[in-house]
């Protein structure tokens, strides 16, 4: 959550049409599009290695498989639904409360308009997430774990969402707590599935380090203080 927060600061106050305020709603929106769309695929990608687990899982591992993708199939109806019932009660949005909701439902619903952008998002997301259950694989075969390689599709992803629940910093201790209970039904230790958690963890923060040189030598906007240029501008004014 602290970097979808670090995300909409940056966007909101990089140079824009209209005023700054309304370039917050707009980032906050384009932010959590992304999360979203990530978050369906990481239930998807669950849903579907569950399906195909060569080895029997627990009862428990199946119905949270499906109680995750029931949640997020209700939590994308809920995009469309409340926008109809926005323009089905205009009144509903003289509430100052209501007024914010409905800004964020109409921007969630400009995206259902625009197929490319949401199948170029989705098949990145595709990527990045194929890409994690497959590190998981190569930590677990260089630890020795006996574990089918379509069962990390399974953990990676349920772990991964297990460490967005706000609960704790970053995710840790959550993190390590879901991959003991997951690895458990293969007969695999604590210690094991700790380890485990450790190596994943060190290898997304060496990965996501490597983003300074991007943004410090890479073709990219630096964070420059719009807020601060609007404030100079009519002193500047003022004083000519």
């Amino acid at each position: 959550m602290g970097g979808d927060v670090v995300r909409v600061w940056y966007l909101a106050n990089q140079d824009g049409p209209g005023p700054i305020a309304g370039r917050r709603l707009a980032a906050l929106v384009s932010v959590l599009a992304e999360r979203i769309n990530g978050v369906v695929v990481l239930v998807l990608l669950a849903a579907l290695s569950a399906f195909f687990c060569p080895v029997p899982l627990p009862a428990w591992v199946g119905w949270t498989v499906f109680s995750v993708a029931a949640a997020t199939a209700l939590g994308l109806l809920a995009v469309p639904l409340l926008r109809a019932a926005f323009v089905r009660f205009p009144r509903l949005s003289e509430s100052p409360k209501l007024l914010y909701l409905r800004s964020l439902a109409d921007g969630g619903w400009s995206y259902w308009r625009k197929p490319g952008v949401l199948a170029t998002a989705t098949l990145l997301s595709i990527m990045v997430q194929v890409g994690n259950a497959a590190i998981g694989y190569l930590i677990g075969s260089a630890l020795g774990l006996q574990v089918p390689p379509i069962y990390y599709g399974l953990i990676v992803p349920l772990v991964a969402l297990l460490a967005l629940v706000p609960i704790s910093l970053n995710g840790m201790g959550l993190r390590e707590a879901g991959y003991v209970v997951l690895f458990a039904p293969l007969g695999i230790g604590s210690a094991e599935a700790v380890t485990f958690a450790l190596l994943m963890f060190a290898v997304s923060a060496s990965v996501s380090l490597c983003g300074v040189g991007f943004y410090l030598l890479g073709r990219y906007p630096s964070y420059d203080p719009a807020v601060q240029r609007a404030v100079d501008q009519p002193s500047q004014r003022d004083a000519a």
